[in-house]
């Protein structure tokens, strides 16, 4: 298979109380796809607010595709599957932090941006993936 050939997506929800839903279409089977994806994810936030902690994060399982398709998902093949879940995440990270941009600001943490982007109507979730 060549790179290319490898499609990962993600759906990433913040709550109004900035909690955040992670779903990604990599299967973990024991090589700690699922870790790096919540560490990817973790570095993603903090852009948006320095204090977000991965304590807030819940990682839906079972699988589900209530918000987005699997189709042209592939299987998990070496280290080449948690890579591109790590970039659907950081895509879905770097939409979400070009809608929250207006409401960040040095020093604001995470729930106070989250509070003004739910006041401004921000939209608070993002698809991300690799193509």
């Amino acid at each position: 298979l060549q790179p290319h050939s490898f499609m990962e997506k993600c759906f990433v929800r913040v709550y109004d109380d900035g909690s955040v839903l992670l779903e990604h279409t990599g299967l973990e089977v024991g090589q700690g796809m699922d870790t790096k994806a919540l560490q990817a994810l973790t570095m993603g936030l903090r852009k948006i607010g320095a204090d977000f902690s991965t304590d807030q994060i819940q990682l839906r399982i079972p699988k589900s595709t209530q918000d987005f398709s699997w189709k042209g998902v592939m299987g998990t093949f070496s280290s080449v599957t948690s890579e591109t879940v790590v970039s659907a995440i950081l895509d879905a990270c770097d939409k979400l932090h070009k809608e929250l941009q207006k409401f960040t600001a040095p020093g604001r943490s995470w729930t106070e941006v989250i509070q003004l982007a739910v006041k401004g109507g921000a939209q608070l979730s993002q698809a991300g993936g690799t193509d």
